[in-house]
C-alpha cells in the first residue's frame, strides 16, 4: 500500500513537472522499490519460519 502511494505520487509529480523528472528522482524511486521488495521478502521468510515452528510443535 505504501509502495503504491509512493508510485502514485511519483506519477503525479511527473505530470506536474510536465516532462520526465530528473534522473536522481528515478534513482530514488528505484532504491525505494528495492527496499520495499527486501522488506516483503523478509516478511515472507519470517512467516515461513513461524509456520515451520508451528508444524514442528504439532509433531
Amino acid at each position: 500500500m505504501m509502495q503504491e502511494a509512493m508510485e502514485k505520487g511519483f506519477k503525479l509529480a511527473t505530470g506536474a513537472w510536465g516532462r520526465d523528472l530528473p534522473r536522481i528522482c528515478q534513482q530514488t524511486m528505484d532504491a525505494a522499490n528495492r527496499l520495499f521488495e527486501e522488506y516483503y521478502k523478509s516478511k515472507e521468510n519470517e512467516e515461513s519460519s513461524l509456520q515451520t515452528e508451528d508444524t514442528e510443535k504439532v509433531q
